[in-house]
């Protein structure tokens, strides 16, 4: 890992913690609007956009420096497993959200469920990834450098969806087509 010129004040489960906050938030934010009477299918999309942007490059911190991280410092796990299936069943629903119109009566749906699988995920992670990352070693205070560093390597890029190499090889998973 590189050095870094100052190490932020929160430790890396801090900074994950803040993230999933704000992801609630939005998903919060789109089901006020949702519910709301008045039809905005340009608010909803552009809502529903900055979530699906926001949520992938959540998915890539976690993907390219957090879970390589508990890999590293204690070895394959199902938790880390579970973790990426999680992530490419968001990914899928993300994709369904690109080809459909807000005025979709699928559209908010998705969105609900999108968001449903999210809250799922932060449950998940917060309580036994997150134990585990704190119990195995690692340098959460440098791990946080790192995060704050990849997410402004992200910002304004585009995302993909997938796991890196070194994380789906050490757990044998990769994303499987529909047969």
């Amino acid at each position: 890992m590189a050095r870094h010129a100052a190490l932020p004040r929160q430790d890396a489960l801090s900074l994950l913690r803040a993230e999933h906050d704000m992801l609630l938030g939005l998903f919060g934010e789109y089901e006020r609007l949702h519910a709301g009477l008045a039809r905005d299918d340009g608010r909803k999309a552009a809502l529903a956009g900055r979530i699906c942007r926001e949520l992938s490059v959540h998915a890539a911190l976690e993907e390219q420096a957090f879970y390589p991280a508990i890999l590293a410092a204690h070895g394959a796990s199902p938790l880390l497993g579970d973790a990426l299936v999680e992530h490419e069943a968001q990914q899928l629903l993300i994709g369904q959200l690109s080809i459909l119109y807000p005025d979709d009566p699928f559209f908010g749906a998705t969105v609900a469920v999108l968001g449903e699988e999210t809250r799922h995920h932060i449950v998940h992670e917060q309580g036994a990834l997150f134990e585990c990352a704190r119990t195995c070693g690692l340098d959460l205070q440098l791990l946080a450098c790192e995060l704050v560093e990849r997410r402004r390597a992200l910002a304004g890029r585009p995302v993909p969806g997938t796991a890196p190499a070194t994380v789906a090889a050490a757990l044998d998973w990769a994303p499987r087509p529909y047969e």
